[in-house]
């Protein structure tokens, strides 16, 4: 069987750029809404997208702030109980409990996240959904993600 995949790559203030390879489930269809969604999820900016021969280049300069190395790790569990991941590049500060602190460093809480009507709760919402709900983002080695656990700042 096949296996479709989205590449990103993200470029930051520094000009550092870093990819990020999706599995997609059925088909390219929902790569331009998951592209959406990945972009409104990071600080950097996506200038690079590959699914097939289909690329974008350069669009705008990143803002001042964003560093590709900067990553939020989401966590999931798969209908077994087992555990999944899916890292965000360059998460906007907003995604987070407090900008300094321990706050700095946990996702905010899916209660509050979850109905939330910001620009990035609303592009969280809708990744998850994409992973836990639509499965059309899969995990791992092709996992589908039955629940949103929470997430970190990897530091």
């Amino acid at each position: 069987m096949d296996k479709l995949f989205l590449n990103l790559t993200f470029n930051d203030v520094r000009n550092s750029r870093r990819s990020r390879k999706i599995q997609l489930a059925n088909d390219f269809t929902e790569a331009d809404e998951v592209v959406n969604i990945m972009n409104a999820l990071s600080k950097s900016n996506i200038v690079k997208r590959s699914n097939v021969l289909t690329s974008v280049g350069d669009v705008t300069a990143p803002p001042i702030g964003s560093e590709v190395g900067d990553t939020a790790r989401l966590y999931f569990v798969d209908a077994d109980g087992d555990g999944l991941h899916f890292d965000l590049i360059d998460a906007p500060d907003d995604l987070f409990q407090a900008q300094t602190g321990a706050g700095a460093n946990i996702v905010r809480e899916w209660d509050e996240i979850g109905t939330a009507t910001d620009t990035t709760a609303l592009a969280f919402q809708q990744l998850i959904a994409k992973v836990v709900t639509d499965n059309v983002i899969l995990l791992s080695d092709g996992e589908e993600a039955y629940r949103y656990l929470d997430g970190k700042r990897l530091v």
